[in-house]
C-alpha cells in the first residue's frame, strides 16, 4: 500500500472527487475531520412511557431527560422534545425545554375550555448554544395552568426525546 500526502486536494470546477466503487474513504481512523458548518454530528434518542401527574402550578421537573456530549464547544444542539398529555377540567398546560436548571425554551401551552379529560400531542423544539464539550443534560419541566391536573404520557402516549449536535 502507498501513502501520498498532499496539502490540498481538489478537482476542477464542475467536477467531483470520486471514490472508486467497492472502496471505502475510512476518515475515522485517520485522523480528525472538519465537517461543514451545520452537518449532523450525533442524534441521540431517548423514550419513556412513565406517566406523570400534577396540579402544581409551579414549574415541575418531570424526570424526562436526554443527556449529549458535544465535540465541540462551538456546536449546537437540536433539542426536541414529544409528549401525549391529557387535561382534565377548564386545565392548561405549561411546557418548557431546560438545560440543566437554565430554562433554553420559550414557555409552550396547551389549553382546553370546557372540556374534560382532552388529550393533546405536543412538541417543543430548542436550537440551544451550550459552549459546551461536556455532557450537557435537557429536561422537560411542566406545571398546570388552572384548576385541574394535568398528565403527561397520558394513556397510550410516551415521552420521546431528542438531541441533535450540529457542527457550529
Amino acid at each position: 500500500m502507498s501513502t501520498l500526502e498532499l496539502k490540498e486536494l481538489s478537482a476542477p470546477t464542475g467536477e467531483v472527487i470520486k471514490i472508486a466503487a467497492g472502496k471505502t474513504l475510512d476518515l475515522k481512523s485517520q485522523g480528525s475531520v472538519t465537517m461543514p458548518t451545520g452537518s449532523v454530528l450525533q442524534v441521540l434518542q431517548a423514550s419513556s412511557d412513565t406517566q406523570l401527574t400534577t396540579s402544581n402550578t409551579g414549574m415541575t421537573d418531570t424526570g424526562h431527560s436526554i443527556t449529549i456530549t458535544p465535540r465541540s464547544t462551538a456546536s449546537k444542539v437540536l433539542a426536541t422534545c414529544s409528549f401525549n398529555a391529557q387535561l382534565t377540567n377548564s386545565n392548561g398546560l405549561q411546557y418548557v425545554l431546560y438545560r440543566g436548571s437554565t430554562q433554553i425554551g420559550d414557555i409552550g401551552i396547551a389549553y382546553q375550555s370546557g372540556a374534560t379529560n382532552t388529550h393533546f400531542p405536543v412538541t417543543q423544539s430548542v436550537l440551544d448554544s451550550p459552549s459546551s464539550a461536556s455532557a450537557v443534560v435537557y429536561k422537560l419541566y411542566i406545571r398546570a395552568n388552572g384548576s385541574g391536573s394535568v398528565r403527561l404520557a397520558a394513556d397510550w402516549g410516551h415521552v420521546l426525546m431528542t438531541a441533535m449536535e450540529i457542527q457550529g
